[in-house]
């Protein structure tokens, strides 16, 4: 979502970031703990941790528009961490001086919704807004803040239930079955001895929906897929690094979550799990 708005917002510094491969969120966690980016990389891996994971709250609410007190309530509830007054009105202005377009991108985006009563995502999909006419102060900017985040918000959504129809064409269910889909998360369901193969099928489906073929969409930065896995959906792994051109460390995994997979030897479905090519009949009336 991250980079989606970097592009909508044409924020230079954020469309470097993922241009180079770099990562956003450690980049905010410079901010949050008012370090450089080579202080920030001499800390213990338990504090750059700890870092980047509260710079996760601060991305997600200060990118949309979100004011300093309701941050400090967003923080708390969605990601249990706390943030002083001060900190939260010091981290504020340092993430828009840093990502000095966002404020733009959030005003110009309030202003058309104010005038139109509406917004349109990437791939077109309207989101009316009538709230935005409301007389009370509260409504309206809430209304506005929904402005912003509805497009980005609704592309990402619709870029999985792309990935998740294509899939469901060309992928065999039998390795690769798809069991649920929540805002831009698919779950699927792969044989352990297939883990790495799914792993890297799904990354590819969510990476490569033909944007320009069907929208003639030419996005400034890559789309970034990251996946994860587990026997359930409340104890997972991130797969951090995983690429379609090289073997997945597995041991790596292991010694950063301190974990015993115990994983089945892996391999390639038979035909890299596509379904068998269907013959259909030709019928007139």
């Amino acid at each position: 979502m991250l980079f989606r708005s970097g592009d909508a917002a044409n924020d230079k510094t954020m469309i470097r970031i993922y241009q180079t491969g770099g990562d956003i969120h450690k980049e905010t966690a410079c901010i949050v703990m008012g370090v450089t980016l080579e202080q920030f990389n001499e800390l213990s891996k338990e504090e750059r941790d700890l870092a980047r994971f509260k710079a996760k709250a601060v991305n997600f609410g200060f990118i949309y528009g979100m004011g300093w007190r309701k941050f400090i309530v967003y923080a708390k509830t969605q990601y249990g961490v706390e943030f002083s007054e001060n900190e939260a009105k010091r981290i504020r202005s340092a993430f828009f001086r840093k990502y000095k377009s966002l404020p733009l991108w959030h005003t110009a985006v309030r202003d058309f919704a104010a005038e139109y009563g509406y917004v349109r995502s990437y791939d077109g999909r309207i989101r009316h807004l009538p709230m935005v006419d409301s007389d009370d102060e509260g409504v309206r900017a809430e209304a506005g803040r929904q402005a912003i985040n509805s497009p980005v918000q609704n592309f990402a959504s619709d870029l999985g239930v792309m990935s998740v129809a294509r899939l469901e064409q060309e992928i065999d269910p039998r390795y690769l079955a798809v069991v649920g889909f929540v805002h831009d998360a698919i779950y699927a369901l792969v044989p352990e001895e297939y883990l790495e193969w799914g792993a890297k099928t799904l990354k590819h489906y969510m990476e490569t929906n033909p944007l320009k073929e069907w929208f003639d969409l030419t996005l400034k930065v890559p789309i970034i897929a990251d996946v994860g896995f587990g026997w359930s959906g409340g104890d997972t792994f991130e797969m951090k690094g995983l690429s379609q051109n090289e073997m997945y460390d597995f041991n790596a995994l292991e010694e950063a979550y301190n974990v015993d997979l115990d994983l089945a030897t892996q391999k390639v479905p038979p035909r890299a799990g596509r379904r068998q090519r269907r013959e259909y009949m030709e019928i007139s009336i």
